[in-house]
């Protein structure tokens, strides 16, 4: 059985949007708790069910433990029936039944979490799923949130005892482009910023810091980004990634990743274009417990030149050249031929 779980927090904010979303046919808040309990300790939680459908709705409740896929945060649900003692889901006990919910109404629900003796210091996490049909825990998939059907209220307990918050620092990195003379040359923006840390205790740590991008000479701020802007946890024995991009036009981007045409390829490449040395440098304080603060700095220095689009213009000029010569030989041919 996992012991350290995680539900991750994208996946909190995607229920977050499902909460004010009058679309969907049901909707929690709040999406989140975070405690902080000793071993034998009992609390009780509550949060607030709502259908906002136009008919009415039979609720049940599904509690599983979380965990996430190396440094990518992608889900992983473990759907035992019957969690181990040390892990959060097997300590949750509703106390409130299964709700019949009139349309357009909403309903408190109760929970409590009782933390048993002798349970090792540590961050545990669950959620608790709150769904509109009766699937055994077995059967049920949680990759149908988003529907309407299933949300959750994200459990993140930390147990107090002989906790250690102990950071490592994996990696700063820009993955685009290739690496010459001590610079890392790309095409065009965005230059997507990869931060990496690991948690090595047995609690989570929440770092905070910037990613603060200058023109060569470090004179001028060009963008300065928040490394973790939604507060996302790292989470015991777990490597998590962080991703800051720099470039000018957002929309255009997002535009081209949605469709990708020649015309919103050309709208992008045009609005984000750049020409230039850059350093971007990281400031990272990783928020231990404790009076001395872990800080990690690091610096990328990167050049931006759109070689692709000026190669292409070359060989069109190139062969507007070529083909210039070729009609103008042929003029001259079929003169000499006339005479």
């Amino acid at each position: 059985m996992k012991k350290h779980l995680f539900f991750t927090v994208l996946l909190c904010i995607f229920f977050a949007v499902l909460a004010v979303e009058k679309s969907f046919a049901s909707a929690v808040s709040p999406t989140i708790y975070d405690y902080s309990l000793d071993p034998g300790q009992t609390i009780r939680s509550d949060f607030t069910v709502f259908n906002n459908d136009q008919n009415p709705a039979d609720y049940y409740f599904r509690i599983v433990n979380i965990d996430y896929l190396d440094d990518t945060a992608e889900p992983v649900f473990d759907l035992d029936e019957s969690p181990g003692e040390y892990t959060l889901a097997s300590w949750i006990r509703r106390l409130s039944k299964d709700p019949s919910m009139q349309p357009m109404t909403k309903e408190q629900v109760y929970f409590e979490i009782s933390v048993p003796e002798g349970t090792p210091a540590g961050t545990y996490t669950a959620v608790v799923f709150f769904v509109n049909d009766d699937t055994p825990a077995a059967e049920f998939n949680p990759a149908n949130v988003g529907l309407g059907t299933n949300v959750g209220v994200l459990y993140i307990v930390t147990v107090q005892g002989d906790n250690t918050q102990i950071p490592e620092f994996v990696e700063f990195e820009l993955n685009e482009g290739f690496n010459f003379l001590g610079y890392r040359i790309m095409n065009l923006p965005p230059a997507t910023f990869e931060t990496r840390l690991k948690n090595i205790g047995n609690t989570y740590f929440m770092p905070q810091g910037k990613v603060i991008v200058r023109d060569s000479g470090r004179n001028n701020i060009k963008s300065d980004m928040d490394l973790n802007p939604d507060s996302h946890r790292v989470l015991p024995g777990k490597i998590r990634l962080y991703t800051n991009p720099f470039l000018k036009d957002q929309s255009s981007y997002v535009s081209y990743k949605r469709d990708s045409t020649i015309i919103n390829h050309l709208k992008y490449a045009f609005k984000n274009l750049s020409i230039g040395k850059y350093n971007a440098e990281l400031s990272v304080d990783t928020r231990v417990t404790g009076d001395q603060q872990i800080v990690y700095s690091e610096q990328i220095n990167f050049i931006i030149f759109p070689y692709k689009l000026i190669t292409a213009i070359i060989l069109l000029l190139i062969l507007l050249f070529v083909l210039r010569k070729v009609l103008k030989r042929d003029r001259k041919d079929k003169r000499k031929k006339s005479r």
